[in-house]
C-alpha cells in the first residue's frame, strides 16, 4: 500500500525517562519537488493552520493552495484546496479572534490590487474578497484590527498606513502625518482593538521616536513624540499592549556610529506634556548575555566589564539582536531576541528551498515586520547584503513594571544558519518559569531555568511517524518552533524519510511535518 496523500496522525511516545521533552503525535503531509512554500500557525487551543503552496495548477483556478485546520489531537478538522492566479504573490498573513487571513498581491507592483482570503477556526468558513488598489505602497507590516486589514508600508518614501474593512473593495488611507523617510518599526493590535504604530525620525538633533494609537476605524486617540538623547540611536523597537492602563516601548539601541545594539530600553509613554523617563541596560549589565561565548571567554569578559566599571568608565559592547514581540505579564514584561551573525561569504540562491523570505533583514527600511514572508523578486541578490545568517544565542529578559531589571537567562544555539532573518527559537515564561527550544537540524535542543537559574540543558532526536523510519536529510534553515498553548510546543520542517523494512509504508518519502511536543518539569524531581 502506497501512500501518496496526507499521512494522518499516528500517536507516538518517543521520550526517555530523563527527558523532559514528550513528542506526543506527529503529523506528515506529502511535499513534491516542486512544492515551494509551507508555513505553521498557531491557533492556540483551537489548533494550527498548515498553509502549502503545491506545484499543481487548475484550469479556470489557477495555483492550488492548501489550507489545512488541525485540531490540538493533530487531526484534520478542515483540508481546503484553493485556487489562486498564477500572477498573484503571497505577501503576508496573520491570525486574530478565530480568523486566519491570508493577503495575496497581483504582482510587484506598487499599485497592484489585492487578494484576501479568510478561514474561520472554529467553523471552517472560507471567503475571498478583491481590493482595488490605486496607492503606490510599498507594503512593510500586517495586522488585523477588529473587521479591518490594516497595512502600513511606504508612498514614495513616506510612511503610509492604509486599511480595508470586510465587504469593501478599494483600501482607505488612515489619516496622520509621516516625515518624509522616517521608518515604521511596530505595527501592533491592542487587545481593547486599538493598534498602535511606532516610527523612527530623525530631526537635526538626531533620532527620536514617535508613537500613535488608533481607534478600530483609523482614528487617531493618542499621538506622543518620544526623546532620545543626542548620542543615543535606537535600532530597534517594539509597543506593548495596555499594562496597567500603560503602552510601553522597548527596544535596542545604539552609541556612536554602529549600526549594531549595544543594549535594551524601557520606557512608559506618558501623557502629554510629560516626559519618558528612558532606562537603558547595557550588555555588559545583563548576568547571562555573554555565556554563548564558553565559560573562560565569558569570563574575562566579564572581568573586563567589572574594570571598566571600577574606574567608571561605560563598557560598550556591540551585537546583532533580532527582537522578538514583546509579552506582557502582569505587571511585567517579557523581552526575548536572538544574537545572530550576519553571513556574506556564501553565493547560492537563498530561495533554494523556498522563493519566500522575511524581509526584516533585507529591506531597506529594516522594518521588523507581523508580515513574515514576501515572495523574493527574480534573481534577488545584493552584494552588500548578508545572504544567510548564523544563530548565536537566544537571551530572555524579565522586567517589572517600572522597567527593573527582575532577572535574565540565556541559551546558546548550536549549528542554526538561515536564509532569512526570522526567529529560531520559541519560549514560554510563566512567573519565573521558562521554557525555550529550538531545532538544529534532526534535534530539538531545549533548556528549563527559573529565573537566572538554569537546570537543565538538552537534545532530543526528532520523532518519526512509522516503526523503522530513518532519517536521510533534514532540510537546514526550513521550519521552526512555535509555543502553541499552555506547556505545549511544535517544531515543523522539511525531511526525507527513508524505510526499507515496513511493507506497508513508501520506502522514501519526502514530507512536511509537524511534531507536536509537551514539556514536563515534574521530570526534574525524578532524575
Amino acid at each position: 500500500m502506497k501512500f501518496n496523500t496526507l499521512l494522518l496522525f499516528f500517536l507516538l511516545y518517543s521520550f526517555t525517562a530523563h527527558s523532559q521533552l514528550k513528542q506526543i503525535s506527529r503529523y506528515e503531509l506529502n511535499r513534491k519537488s516542486g512544492d515551494d512554500f509551507f508555513t505553521v500557525i498557531s491557533a492556540g487551543t483551537e489548533g494550527m493552520i498548515v498553509i502549502q503552496e503545491t506545484d499543481h495548477y487548475e484550469k479556470g483556478k489557477g495555483k492550488i493552495w492548501k489550507a489545512i485546520l488541525l485540531d490540538t489531537l493533530m487531526e484534520e478538522r478542515y483540508n481546503y484546496e484553493v485556487g489562486i492566479e498564477s500572477a498573484f504573490i503571497f505577501r503576508g498573513y496573520d491570525f486574530n479572534n478565530g480568523i486566519f487571513y491570508m493577503l495575496f498581491r497581483h504582482d510587484e507592483g506598487l499599485k497592484s490590487d489585492f487578494h484576501l482570503i479568510t478561514l474561520h477556526v472554529a467553523t471552517g468558513d472560507l471567503k475571498r474578497y478583491d481590493i482595488k488598489n490605486e496607492i503606490e505602497l510599498e507594503l512593510s507590516h500586517m495586522i488585523v484590527v477588529g473587521q479591518r486589514v490594516v497595512l502600513a508600508g511606504y508612498v514614495r518614501y513616506s510612511p503610509t498606513l492604509v486599511s480595508l474593512t470586510m465587504g469593501e473593495d478599494n483600501l482607505s488611507v488612515i489619516p496622520g502625518y509621516f516625515k518624509d523617510r522616517s521608518d515604521v518599526i511596530d505595527l501592533r493590535a491592542n487587545h481593547n482593538r486599538t493598534f498602535n504604530v511606532l516610527t523612527r525620525e530623525k530631526n537635526y538633533d538626531g533620532y527620536y521616536l514617535r508613537m500613535r494609537t488608533y481607534s478600530p476605524e483609523g482614528r487617531i486617540l493618542f499621538e506622543k513624540e518620544i526623546e532620545v538623547p543626542f548620542d543615543y540611536k535606537i535600532v530597534d523597537a517594539k509597543t506593548t499592549d495596555f499594562v496597567s492602563g500603560n503602552i510601553a516601548l522597548v527596544g535596542t539601541y545604539s552609541r556612536g556610529s554602529t549600526s549594531s545594539s549595544q543594549g535594551i530600553f524601557f520606557t512608559t509613554v506618558q501623557p502629554e506634556g510629560v516626559r519618558e523617563k528612558m532606562i537603558y541596560f547595557g550588555y555588559g549589565d545583563l548576568e547571562h548575555f555573554f555565556d554563548y561565548m564558553g565559560e573562560k571567554r565569558s569570563a574575562r569578559m566579564k572581568r573586563k566589564i567589572e574594570k571598566k566599571k571600577a574606574r567608571g568608565k561605560d563598557f560598550n559592547y556591540s551585537s546583532k539582536l533580532l527582537l522578538h514581540q514583546v509579552r506582557e505579564e502582569q505587571d511585567a514584561y517579557i523581552i526575548a531576541a536572538e544574537i545572530y551573525d550576519p553571513e556574506f561569504e556564501r553565493y547560492q540562491d537563498p530561495s533554494m528551498f523556498s522563493p519566500y523570505y522575511d524581509p526584516r533583514g533585507f529591506n531597506r527600511y529594516h522594518a521588523f515586520s507581523q508580515q513574515q514572508y514576501v515572495r523574493r523578486p527574480y534573481g534577488y541578490q545584493v552584494n552588500h547584503e548578508p545572504n544567510h545568517f548564523k544563530y548565536l544565542e537566544t537571551i530572555i529578559v524579565k522586567l517589572d513594571d517600572e522597567g527593573k531589571l527582575v532577572w535574565d537567562n540565556s541559551y546558546a544555539i548550536k549549528e542554526v544558519e538561515s536564509y532569512s532573518l526570522e526567529a529560531v527559537t520559541d519560549y514560554r515564561v510563566k512567573g519565573d518559569d521558562i521554557t525555550i527550544i529550538y531545532k538544529s537540524e534532526d534535534k530539538l535542543a531545549y533548556k528549563l531555568a527559573e529565573g537566572n537559574t538554569g537546570l537543565v540543558e538538552d537534545s532530543d532526536e526528532l520523532a518519526m511517524l512509522y516503526e523503522n523510519d530513518e532519517l536521510d536529510h533534514d532540510y537546514e534553515g526550513v521550519g521552526g518552533v512555535s509555543h502553541w498553548y499552555d506547556n505545549t510546543f511544535f517544531v515543523w520542517g522539511y525531511q526525507k524519510v527513508l524505510n526499507k523494512q515496513n511493507e506497508s509504508v513508501d520506502n522514501r518519502r519526502n514530507v512536511i511535518y509537524i511534531n507536536k511536543v509537551e514539556v514536563d518539569k515534574t521530570l526534574l524531581n525524578k532524575q
